[in-house]
């Protein structure tokens, strides 16, 4: 008697993992969580003991069979520019720093506390300034992998928004006039069936590059 094994295939959409029986090799079946159809191939074999990742398994004992999985990789890794996206504030801030210490040492020189404690509370103050902006830009992540794009906010609580590319319906990059010149810009991500922006990437370098790099992972 013939006992009939079951491949479970990973969906192409949704990546759910679907059970599939022989008998369905070269058909067309749907997925039962996103409903949506794909060809069920006859996968090649591996030998027994084969330690390779597969995207197709045969259950009851049968051999390891399956193409590898296309794993998911980090395309880009982005955080907020600090020095473009306050241009003014931050050259504001380098100029207390270094006028500060000029008033802290000429104070010094010429025997004026007065001087330079004040030149030396400037630097201060237009360094906490930029310490502060950099590490703020720090706790916000746009992470683009070949799969998705995942926004990361928070320091000690995290908020996380996603978007699959497959699912991604709108792309919008949004930059003044000054941000064009700067090469930055937000990168507004929305997906099919959602009605508002679910990935808000603010001051990021290169918006258009990013969002294209999105399109042609797009299936």
């Amino acid at each position: 008697m013939n006992q009939q094994s079951t491949l479970v295939y990973k969906c192409p959409h949704c990546e759910a993992k679907v059970e599939v029986g022989d008998e369905m090799l070269g058909e067309v079946v749907n997925c039962p969580k996103c409903e949506r159809p794909f060809r069920v191939e006859a996968p090649p074999s591996y030998p027994i003991g084969d330690d390779e990742a597969g995207s197709v398994i045969r259950k009851g004992g049968a051999p390891h069979v399956g193409g590898p999985i296309d794993q998911e990789r980090s395309l880009l890794v982005l955080h907020p520019a600090v020095f473009r996206r306050r241009i003014f504030q931050s050259i504001g801030s380098m100029l207390l720093i270094v006028g500060g210490l000029v008033c802290a040492v000429w104070g010094a020189g010429v025997g004026s506390a007065t001087l330079g404690f004040g030149g030396l509370i400037a630097a201060v103050v237009g360094g906490l300034d930029l310490a502060y902006w950099w590490f703020k830009s720090l706790y916000v992540t746009l992470t683009v992998t070949n799969r998705r794009s995942i926004l990361r906010k928070g320091l000690f609580s995290k908020a996380t928004s996603e978007v699959n590319h497959d699912d991604v319906r709108n792309i919008q990059v949004e930059q003044s006039v000054v941000q064009r010149l700067l090469n930055i810009g937000d990168l507004l991500i929305s997906s099919a069936g959602q009605d508002i922006v679910e990935i808000r990437a603010r001051a990021i370098h290169d918006p258009e590059a990013v969002a294209t790099i999105v399109r042609e992972h797009q299936d």
